[in-house]
């Protein structure tokens, strides 16, 4: 996840918040586990990915550019997104999530290679992604 964001861009300051985000959403994750079962969490779970997903592909074609890093403005196009979205959507289907759980979604997206904040490409050998 590092890798990638700083590729784009990212600040280490948004970087480092993101990690904070990915193991909130962790626990979210794993409380849903204990709360609900393993069958609704890993529902819930790929319902939230699915539309993170989206709306992190939106922003990244809206955000690119051939010249540029584009990661920041990526990032800020997220979280605005996805805010929208918590506010008018997800916060009314999942009373237990909060808005910094699906940017931490994001992150762990990211760490998956199913989201990218530069151009796709080739992770070294040995670094983990």
């Amino acid at each position: 996840m590092q890798l990638k964001m700083a590729k784009g861009g990212v600040s280490i300051q948004n970087i480092d918040l993101a990690k904070d985000l990915k193991f909130s959403a962790e626990r979210l994750l794993a409380g849903w586990i204990h709360k609900y079962g393993s069958g609704e969490a890993n529902k819930r779970h790929q319902h939230l990915s699915l539309v993170i997903r989206n709306e992190c592909q939106e922003a990244h074609d809206l955000s690119k550019t051939d010249d540029e890093l584009f990661g920041e403005k990526m990032l800020n196009e997220v979280r605005k997104r996805l805010r929208e979205r918590y506010q008018h959507e997800i916060s009314s289907q999942y009373n237990d999530c909060v808005y910094e759980h699906l940017l931490g979604i994001a992150a762990m997206l990211t760490e998956e290679c199913k989201i990218w904040w530069s151009e796709v490409f080739s992770i070294p050998q040995g670094v983990s992604p």
